[in-house]
């Protein structure tokens, strides 16, 4: 398919999908699909060792292979530049492949990557990216205390309004009841007398 092709080499022909992402030294042939991102023959036999397989590795040949569209999706989303930007900001650009591609920043992009691929929404505020180090850890977690204070906060007075509703309905129905029947007592006595 000449289509296919052409498209494969508009893709590496991207600076960042020409050369490996992982050796940044070789040229790529190969492509890691659930990741959407290129690396070279080496890198991509390695992959496949230390992740057991190509089951779990998920990588595919970049002309030596069929695509189908959900492949092709996941490269077309993907591609190194993304994924070189979140390993460098997390400073494990440089790791071995086991503890690089099982960093939580890997797997925040994954799931970012899964989303933008199916067409779903990725909501920031609610999949932050994961902290770089224990400060940042701290702050994001008093962010999420502070907005689930401020939400419980909400919460407690909307319980708050309903409950002084609810009692001031209870109130009215009580004086009422007194009053009828403290009239019924009151028109009893008066029988009564006389």
């Amino acid at each position: 398919m000449p289509e296919l092709r052409a498209f494969l080499e508009e893709q590496l022909a991207n600076p960042y999908n020409k050369y490996c992402l992982d050796c940044k030294k070789n040229q790529t042939t190969h492509a890691i699909v659930w990741l959407g991102v290129f690396v070279c023959k080496d890198c991509a036999d390695l992959h496949k060792v230390t992740f057991g397989g190509n089951q779990y590795s998920y990588i595919k040949d970049v002309y030596g292979e069929q695509w189908d569209d959900y492949q092709l999706r996941s490269v077309c989303f993907g591609g190194n530049q993304a994924l070189f930007q979140i390993l460098k900001e997390y400073g494990i650009d440089n790791h071995p492949l086991s503890s690089k591609y099982r960093h939580a920043a890997v797997t925040w992009y994954r799931r970012r990557h899964l989303a933008q691929m199916d067409g779903v929404p990725f909501d920031m505020e609610s999949n932050p990216k994961p902290p770089k180090d224990f400060e940042e850890r701290m702050a994001q977690t008093k962010a999420q205390l502070l907005k689930k204070a401020g939400n419980a906060g909400e919460d407690f007075k909307i319980v708050g309004s309903l409950v002084t509703e609810n009692a001031s309905h209870a109130g009215r129905v009580i004086s009422e009841n007194a009053k009828s029947l403290f009239e019924s007592g009151n028109a009893k006595a008066i029988g009564e007398k006389a």
